[in-house]
């Protein structure tokens, strides 16, 4: 973000207060609002926050006079909000962005990201991961799942999901080939595992389901497939024993 907004935006230093981020919470459609101090639905953010980030979506687009209040463009992203023009553009900062490194120090214990889980109370909240965390996790995906630069990666899941987004960045931090689909449909999903000849995928049971009873499946070569990892849930026996 340091290469795509000018030197006096919160974004453009390491020293600037923290960027808010405003998700939405899945299952009440309200929004969630976070950032790398705080978190919670209070006034703080109001008078606190240096800038925001924000997806333009049909939950979000009732702030859009509030947010014109107190962020100037220069301290607002809006991604795919192409009318709101209280904000910095997402498509726009990125064509304007330098291509090199901006060089910033990031230590083990920095923030990664904020994760927002439902965890075992069915409520979401913040979990602040760092740095450090994903190294090791990209590591591990090296031992466990065998990936190496030679791996090539079709991903289908949601990368805001932590299965999608912890299989992107583990496969891009080994150096690895990634394709990303927006949505699972099978003659697609298909199509693409023997044209790239794709040895890893994350998939969860459902999708497993509507492979296996797929009828073309057959008509596909899928020998290249080193690696199935499933989350979201446990196979039967005999989706096991079919994938």
């Amino acid at each position: 973000m340091r290469n795509i907004f000018p030197t006096s935006s919160p974004f453009a230093t390491t020293q600037s207060p923290s960027p808010i981020w405003i998700f939405i919470s899945e299952p009440t459609g309200s929004p969630t609002i976070c950032s790398g101090r705080a978190y919670g639905r209070g006034t703080w953010w109001r008078s606190h926050a240096a800038a925001v980030i924000i997806e333009g979506r049909e939950e979000t687009r009732h702030l859009s006079d509030l947010l014109s209040e107190r962020f100037p463009p220069a301290r607002a992203l809006a991604i795919d909000w192409p009318e709101a023009a209280w904000s910095h553009p997402y498509e726009e900062a990125i064509r304007s962005a330098a291509a090199d490194d901006p060089g910033v120090e990031v230590k083990e214990k920095d923030p990664f990201l904020i994760m927002i889980t439902s965890g075992t109370t069915g409520f979401p909240k913040a979990c602040l991961v760092n740095h450090e965390t994903y190294v090791i996790r990209s590591l591990n995906n090296a031992i466990i799942k065998a990936m190496n630069p030679e791996t090539r990666a079709l991903l289908t899941l949601p990368l805001h999901f932590n299965a999608g987004r912890g299989s992107m960045v583990g496969a891009l931090y080994l150096g690895a080939t990634v394709f990303i689909q927006e949505r699972f449909k099978e003659e697609q999903f298909l199509a693409t595992v023997e044209a790239e000849k794709i040895s890893y995928t994350m998939l969860v049971p459902t999708l497993c389901d509507r492979l296996l009873q797929y009828a073309d499946l057959n008509n596909y070569d899928r020998s290249s497939l080193q690696f199935i990892g499933i989350t979201g849930g446990h196979l039967s026996p005999q989706e096991a024993e079919g994938m």
